[in-house]
């Protein structure tokens, strides 16, 4: 029994989380939505760069998916200087974390989310060179890169006894809204 208990209440504490803590959803929503674009991008990709604006081969439909491969892999570039600034302010803080601390990173991702979007939806017309929307693309990935490193550790942070609790709670939303959103 304890173990059915230990069970309940795991599975319990997530969906507490959510429904109590307003921080809490509105950050998983967040990120589901994020991430449910993402997941949009793999279904329009086909239809813009195959079927409707530029008529590519599958060949080069699949390479314009590494815009956003490119844009995070420049996120995580700059993880360390994010990294070495939120390490300052805790010790300007007498050695105190903030959790508010790691949302250094969400500001610029919400800054490059909507700026990508539309450098990509203002660029996908057959008279516009495809490489605006691909730039377009690797803005967001930046963006998304940056929003769910700054929202995952505060999540660790703000949480820290039940953090894998605050932590299956965005799973779950994102999850959902991922799967939902693209539909």
């Amino acid at each position: 029994t304890r173990f059915v208990d230990a069970v309940v209440l795991s599975s319990k504490r997530p969906l507490l989380l959510l429904a109590k803590d307003p921080m809490m959803a509105v950050l998983c929503v967040y990120t589901g939505l994020i991430l449910g674009i993402v997941y949009m991008f793999f279904v329009a990709f086909p239809l813009i760069y195959r079927e409707k604006v530029y008529h590519f081969t599958a060949a080069e439909t699949a390479c314009c998916y590494l815009g956003i491969l490119v844009g995070t892999l420049l996120m995580t570039a700059t993880s360390p200087r994010i990294q070495k600034r939120y390490a300052a302010r805790v010790q300007a803080n007498n050695n105190v974390s903030v959790p508010e601390y790691r949302f250094e990173a969400l500001f610029y991702g919400s800054i490059l989310c909507p700026v990508g979007l539309m450098i990509f939806a203002w660029t996908t017309y057959p008279h516009v060179h495809w490489i605006g929307s691909v730039i377009g693309n690797a803005i967001f990935g930046a963006g998304a890169a940056y929003i769910f490193a700054g929202i995952l550790g505060y999540t660790v942070d703000a949480y820290r006894l039940y953090a894998a609790s605050g932590m299956a709670a965005n799973s779950f939303v994102r999850s959902i809204m991922s799967g939902v959103l693209p539909l």
